[in-house]
This record gives structure tokens, C-alpha cells and sequence, in this order.
């Protein structure tokens, strides 16, 4: 397969002018020919998806040109060549491409695995090492005292706070995880639900 075909600049496999007129029995020259025609029959950005050119040092020293060929620019310029022999090498070409792909295809799901580990394990980090600044702790606060409405006292809303920071396994809201900061919302409003709804029994029994 190494004979055929080789991993290009945006890691796809292709092959090349020079690599295909070997294996097909022709002159390199000629198939230049043949894509340079392909060139004038299809649009230039379609032409530059299929074909790139490049440059290589010839046995006597000199720069010739040739082109890097993809799999859909091998198949639009194979459709031309004709025979058994022919036929024998676009079927090896159409395996090496498939075998090419899906290593590639492994190795690129490989590395976006890797990656994607690599940022939980930053994610975790943060999360670990995160602490929230001063301001959120004065905002939830203050939602604890605007659940808990003008009549709530110090022992209320210290209440609220051992309750959520006991759930959460905290000792302030400095330690809150990142991820947690919609439970606390939660927990702020259940708990506040719980001592006001105790405060209006306790002011309605003593009212009869």
C-alpha cells in the first residue's frame, strides 16, 4: 500500500502522478497530459480539491513537475485508462485507499479521544482548583435573604447556608465546584420555601 499511496499535508491519503504512470505501464509525461486536460474541463476550485501541484528533483538533477492526486482526482482521471492490466491496478489503488482511510480514520478518532480526556482532565482541574470570588458569595447571600423576605433573622439564613453547605460537602462557598452552582439555587430556594412555610404555621397558630 506504501507503494501507492501516501498521507498528504491535511492527513488524507494520496498518491501521485509519477507513482500512478509507473503502475500503469505509461510515460509520466503522458499522464500530466491527462490532467492538465481535466484541468480545462472542470472549474479551478474544483480542480485544486482533486489535484495540487508539486515539484521533485529528477535521477539528473533536474526540477520537474508532477501532481499529488486524491482519491476523487485518482478516480476522475482513471476513468480514461482501459485493459486488463489497467483494470487490475484501480482495483488495487481502490483498496489502498480504503485501507489508508480507515487507519486514518482510527488514528484521527485516536487523537480526538486523547484530546477530548486531556480536557476533562483540565476541566477537572479547575474544577478542583476553582474557587468562587467574593462577589458570588455576596450573591448568594442575597438571594437567601430575598427568599427568606424582610422578616428573616441571622439564625434563618445561617440555617439556609449549614443546610446547603452540609449537601454539598462544603465548609463556604469559596469550596463550591464549578459544576455545582445550579444546586445551590436550588437548594437556597427549597430550604427558604421550607422556613418561611414554617414561619407562616408558627405566626397562624399563634393567631388562634
Amino acid at each position: 500500500m506504501n507503494e501507492l499511496l501516501t498521507i498528504g499535508n491535511n492527513n488524507k491519503a494520496v498518491t501521485s502522478s509519477r507513482k500512478i504512470a509507473k503502475n500503469f505501464g505509461k510515460e509520466h509525461k503522458h499522464i500530466m497530459e491527462s490532467i492538465r486536460v481535466l484541468e480545462t474541463q472542470i472549474s479551478t476550485v474544483e480542480f485544486s480539491t482533486l489535484f495540487e501541484t508539486r515539484s521533485y528533483v529528477a535521477s539528473n538533477g533536474k526540477v520537474n513537475p508532477e501532481y499529488i492526486i486524491n482519491r476523487d482526482g485518482f478516480t476522475l482521471l482513471a476513468m480514461g485508462f482501459t485493459g486488463k492490466n489497467a483494470t487490475e491496478w484501480k482495483m488495487k489503488y481502490i483498496k489502498a485507499f480504503n485501507s489508508m482511510e480507515k487507519k486514518l480514520t482510527v488514528i484521527y478518532e485516536n487523537e480526538v479521544n486523547s484530546k477530548i480526556k486531556e480536557l476533562n482532565t483540565t476541566l477537572d482541574e479547575v474544577k478542583q482548583y476553582y474557587r468562587f470570588p467574593h462577589s458570588a458569595k455576596i450573591n448568594f447571600n442575597k438571594r437567601i435573604k430575598s427568599k427568606l423576605g424582610e422578616e428573616c433573622t441571622k439564625s434563618e439564613v445561617e440555617d439556609v447556608k449549614e443546610y446547603v453547605f452540609t449537601l454539598l460537602a462544603i465548609d463556604t462557598w469559596e469550596d463550591l465546584p464549578l459544576d455545582k452552582r445550579t444546586n445551590v439555587i436550588d437548594l437556597i430556594d427549597r430550604r427558604c420555601n421550607i422556613i418561611v412555610n414554617t414561619r407562616k404555621n408558627l405566626f397562624n397558630w399563634d393567631k388562634m
